[in-house]
C-alpha cells in the first residue's frame, strides 16, 4: 500500500486527511472488531490513523478470503460512494486500530468542493483496484 500512496499526491491527500480528521469522531476498536461486514448498509467513510483493517470477502464456500490490508493513512468504505447498494466486503482490525469515522453525506461534500482532491481520490480508488486485480 505504501507504494501506491508513494505515486498520489501527497498534498492533496494530506488536505483530504485533514479535512476528515478535523470533521469527524476519533475512536478506537480491537483486534477482530469489525468496521462493517459484508452486505449491509455503509453508513461512514472511515480513515485510518493508526492500525491495520482487513478487507475481506466470503467466496462460495461461505470462507472469508482477505482481498487487502489497509493501514494508517488508508480511507475504508470510500468505494461505496460509486454504487448506492449494500457492502461487498466486510472490514476487520487486525490489531487495535485508532480511526475517524465521518458521515457518507459529510464525506461527498468535502469532495463536492475540492476538485482535485476528488480526482485524486479517484487516482487512489483505481490504485487500488490495480492492487486487487494483481493478486487474481
Amino acid at each position: 500500500m505504501n507504494n501506491i500512496k508513494s505515486k498520489l499526491n501527497k498534498s492533496i491527500l494530506k488536505d483530504l486527511i485533514e479535512e476528515i480528521k478535523s470533521s469527524s469522531r476519533v475512536f478506537t476498536i480491537e483486534k477482530g472488531d469489525y468496521l462493517f461486514t459484508e452486505n449491509s448498509p455503509l453508513e461512514f467513510v472511515y480513515l485510518i490513523d493508526e492500525g491495520e483493517v482487513a478487507l475481506l470477502k466470503l467466496n462460495k464456500n461461505n470462507d472469508s478470503i482477505e482481498l487487502m490490508n489497509q493501514q494508517g493513512g488508508d480511507i475504508v468504505g470510500v468505494d461505496i460512494l460509486f454504487k448506492n447498494s449494500l457492502c461487498d466486503y466486510s472490514a476487520v482490525a487486525k490489531k487495535s486500530c485508532k480511526l475517524y469515522r465521518t458521515s457518507l453525506e459529510k464525506f461527498q461534500h468535502i469532495l463536492s468542493h475540492q476538485k482535485e482532491t476528488s480526482m485524486e481520490l479517484m487516482r487512489y480508488l483505481c490504485s487500488l483496484l490495480n492492487q486487487l486485480e494483481s493478486k487474481i
